[in-house]
């Protein structure tokens, strides 16, 4: 009893602070902080948090752009008594630093604004201090593959009906199985949108598609994932037929791009076409069923070869 209270005595608050390069809110709309759920929030980037004695243990060139290119950052507050306290959250059988749960649920949260609004939003770093609002009480720091949005996205701006739909979405995205279909979907997309080679961008996303309409039965996976997504995303006839076609366009190159066929034929313009299309279809996807627990669990269930298979005649 008596270790109980003095491990209790010695914790203390800490946060984890996500900075954003790149961001400008250039029409001035948001209200800061926002409140993305799972206890993170969208804030100004504060002025201690990248003073140089916070970002000593940053190199030179990321220092810099932490001090001049972030304006926003994400943020998250956390009980811990030293680096590496066991976070209490989580299941597995073997522990994790509660560090590395803060860092998660920040990651989640720019995930779901991603999927709310396709914004460019990278984070630079992430910061642990624990002693909130002072600088020089930095403890860890870990560089960050920042999420990379398509060209045609980057002039993209947040609105506040995206943020709020953004909260929705990352809890959501925490409430997933870890051992589901969605969550390993999930960390498919999130590791495509870190990924600046168009190739392994491309063939992750498509692996994420499979993991959400692909068919346990390898005849006729073209046809079958292409309607798969169509009757689940469309609202009319006219608008399946388009993403019938748009699918299976996409998984025809993506074929070619696994079995390691020249790419020759394939133009700048259609590339940045066939990238763009396929995210759009996994956001539409994300979008939906994370709103809606029934769709999880469709999808996480062994019914879900029978659900896909049936929209067709819904």
């Amino acid at each position: 009893m008596g270790g109980s209270e003095e491990r209790h005595a010695t914790m203390t608050t800490w946060c984890a602070i996500g900075a954003i390069t790149e961001y400008r809110d250039r029409h001035a709309v948001l209200t800061l902080p926002v409140d993305l759920g799972g206890g993170v929030y969208l804030i100004n980037l504060p002025a201690w948090a990248k003073s140089g004695s916070a970002l000593d243990v940053l190199d030179r060139s990321k220092r810099k752009r932490v001090q001049d290119e972030c304006a926003f950052a994400f943020y998250t507050e956390y009980e811990a008594t030293a680096s590496g306290t066991p976070d209490p959250e989580w299941e597995d059988p073997t522990p994790r630093p509660i560090q590395d749960g803060a860092r998660e649920r920040l990651t989640l949260a720019n995930l779901a604004v991603w999927l709310a609004r396709p914004v460019c939003v990278p984070v630079e770093a992430v910061l642990h201090f624990d002693r909130p609002r002072d600088g020089t009480s930095i403890r860890e720091c870990s560089s960050s593959n920042g999420l990379l949005v398509h060209d045609e996205d980057r002039d993209n701006q947040l609105s506040t009906d995206d943020l709020t739909l953004a909260k929705t979405l990352n809890e959501g995205l925490r409430g997933l199985n870890r051992d589901g279909t969605i969550w390993t979907a999930t960390r498919l997309l999130w590791k495509a949108l870190q990924e600046d080679m168009w190739e392994a961008r491309f063939l992750l996303n498509w692996v994420a598609m499979e993991a959400l309409f692909g068919s346990s039965n390898p005849q006729e996976t073209t046809f079958r994932l292409s309607q798969r997504v169509a009757f689940f995303l469309a609202s009319s006839r006219s608008e399946a037929k388009d993403i019938f076609s748009t699918a299976k366009d996409g998984y025809a190159w993506r074929s070619k791009a696994v079995h390691g066929l020249r790419l020759s034929k394939l133009s700048q313009e259609k590339s940045s076409e066939l990238s763009h299309q396929v995210e759009d279809l996994l956001r539409r996807t994300f979008g939906r069923v994370l709103q809606a627990p029934d769709l999880v669990t469709k999808f996480d269930s062994g019914d879900r070869e029978q659900f896909l298979d049936e929209l067709i005649f819904s």
